[in-house]
């Protein structure tokens, strides 16, 4: 699509109108659904989208040409694959920490049927909440740092934690 239909677009997107979105997400639609299958979250695709309709609404159209050119969808399409990149090295960070939160050597208690106990308990959490309880609990981050780690708001976390408490609390009185 060229610099001019795309602008085109791009500026009833900017005043609102959503139907000219989805027609603008039909361009990039394909390069999203490899970047999300990439990473393999589920929340993956929905980040993508909502990072392409902030950089449209971001976008200044005076800066491209009006011409036969792909430019502006070239800065799109390169702005979504650095946010892939981010998200990217986000999951593996968050993979190497869920790895380790598995692993019952990484417990210091004196008694082993007790490591054991609490790792199987981590295991039947989801990978998020391990690390939000992990942290939380051994670490001691607030709510606060683990929001920013997430990137979501504190209360957010605080949610993520009380409802992994509880699960735990139940796998306890088994």
């Amino acid at each position: 699509m060229c610099n001019k239909k795309l602008m085109a677009i791009i500026g009833e997107v900017q005043g609102r109108n959503m139907t000219r979105f989805g027609e603008l997400y039909g361009v990039f639609e394909k390069l999203i659904g490899i970047y999300s299958r990439r990473i393999d979250r589920d929340d993956t695709a929905q980040e993508l989208t909502l990072f392409l309709l902030e950089t449209v609404y971001s976008i200044d159209l005076a800066r491209f040409n009006p011409d036969g050119s792909d430019t502006l969808k070239r800065y799109i399409a390169v702005s979504l694959r650095n946010k892939y990149i981010q998200l990217s090295a986000a999951a593996a960070r968050y993979e190497r920490i869920s790895d380790r939160l598995c692993d019952p050597d990484g417990f210091e208690f004196q008694n082993p049927e007790n490591r054991i106990f609490i790792a199987d308990g981590l295991k039947t959490l989801t990978k998020k909440q391990r690390i939000a309880v992990v942290y939380r609990y051994v670490y001691g981050y607030s709510d606060a740092e683990l929001a920013v780690f997430f990137n979501c708001s504190r209360q957010a976390v605080h949610g993520l934690i009380l409802r992994a408490l509880d699960l735990l609390r139940k796998y306890c009185e088994k």
